[in-house]
């Protein structure tokens, strides 16, 4: 390793290398025990700031200049930090299994045997053999977990003052975790809704009008869809921005479709299967050549004024209750007939507008 790396830095005189072998591997997996939420959405950030401030907080915002940091949310309540701050990972024991370890010293011997002067390479293959059996101290002997934990207390950007979470929107924090780049692969987003915590945060329904949002758009007289033969007149659309502007009256959409369902009958027999509404949609892409064919929708260009509603689908890929309240009281759609709600879902829902 140490000829590699005098290859490499001989090779590139103006770069610093440095290198260490892995000696430990610690067993981080335990954490789950302390039930710690995962954060959905971490691709749509640049820049990630978890903070402590009685207890363990995140927050976020899109892009490493984007002026205004997300709502911080607790991760760690405080009364489960002593805990949390107790707990120590096993180390897991790195060695080869009898089997792999006898078929790589017998590697060893087949090089040895091949090599047209043996007594020159002699050294180095006792010590192929020496690392294989785990008997070289340098591959591992290393710090224990505690040293490593007092190590990263003794780091100057682990002071008091970049623990207190008073975080400045023109400076960036030691202890941030960012991309050193604008990352133009999306555009500005409401940054509260950029991630999602199971059971502890949930984001804010989208209302602004801007690429990635989805949209419920008045209807066409030949708007339908059409999957294995069933056929229905859709009486709305529901379609993706793909890319709008502030100067223009329209916006270029994807179309998404519903997907089929059994219709729910009390009595045995073969259940017929209808296109559900209230079920999960995909994009129209996903569709079959037969039924992308045989369905008739838009073109992806729409004004402005046939936009319904802005919103975003739940965690299935359905439409939310209260977008659908909406299409019923607000537009004048109505859905729950059962031509269209005979499905689980829209029985759901039907028994769900009666009883309000």
């Amino acid at each position: 390793m140490d000829q590699i790396i005098q290859h490499l830095t001989d090779g590139l005189p103006s770069l610093n290398f440095s290198w260490s072998h892995l000696t430990r591997v610690w067993n981080w997996k335990g954490l789950s025990a302390f039930d710690i939420p995962p954060l959905h959405g971490l691709a749509r950030v640049h820049c990630v700031n978890i903070f402590r401030n009685r207890g363990i907080w995140v927050k976020w915002k899109q892009y490493m200049t984007s002026e205004s940091w997300s709502r911080p949310v607790l991760l760690i309540p405080p009364h489960e930090m002593p805990a949390l701050a107790a707990w120590r990972p096993d180390q897991v024991v790195q060695e080869w299994s009898p089997n792999d370890q006898s078929s790589k010293l017998a590697w060893v011997n087949k090089l040895e045997s091949i090599l047209s002067d043996t007594s020159q390479y002699g050294a180095d293959m006792n010590f192929l053999r020496q690392v294989i059996r785990r008997e070289q101290p340098f591959f591992t002997d290393g710090p224990s977990i505690e040293q490593v934990i007092h190590d990263l207390k003794a780091m100057p950007s682990m002071g008091p003052g970049s623990l207190s979470g008073s975080v400045c929107d023109s400076k960036l924090p030691p202890d941030i975790l960012a991309q050193h780049f604008p990352g133009g692969d999306h555009p500005e987003m409401p940054v509260d809704t950029l991630i999602s915590i199971p059971n502890i945060w949930k984001p804010p329904g989208c209302t602004i009008l801007m690429p990635g949002v989805m949209l419920i758009c008045k209807t066409q007289p030949v708007a339908s869809v059409t999957l294995s033969s069933a056929t229905m007149e859709m009486p709305f659309l529901v379609s993706q921005v793909i890319e709008c502007h502030d100067t223009r009256q329209d916006v270029t959409v994807q179309w998404w479709v519903p997907q089929l369902s059994p219709v729910v009958k009390s009595r045995g027999g073969r259940k017929t299967k209808i296109v559900d509404l209230f079920g999960k949609w995909v994009p129209f892409t996903n569709l079959d050549m037969g039924d992308a064919a045989a369905t008739n929708l838009p073109q992806v260009i729409v004004n402005n004024d046939e936009i319904l509603e802005i919103f975003d689908l739940d965690a299935d890929g359905r439409i939310p209750f209260n977008i659908l309240d909406a299409l019923c009281n607000k537009h004048g759609i109505d859905i729950t007939s059962l031509s269209m709600s005979q499905t689980h879902f829209g029985n759901i829902y039907r028994a769900n507008v009666l009883m309000h």
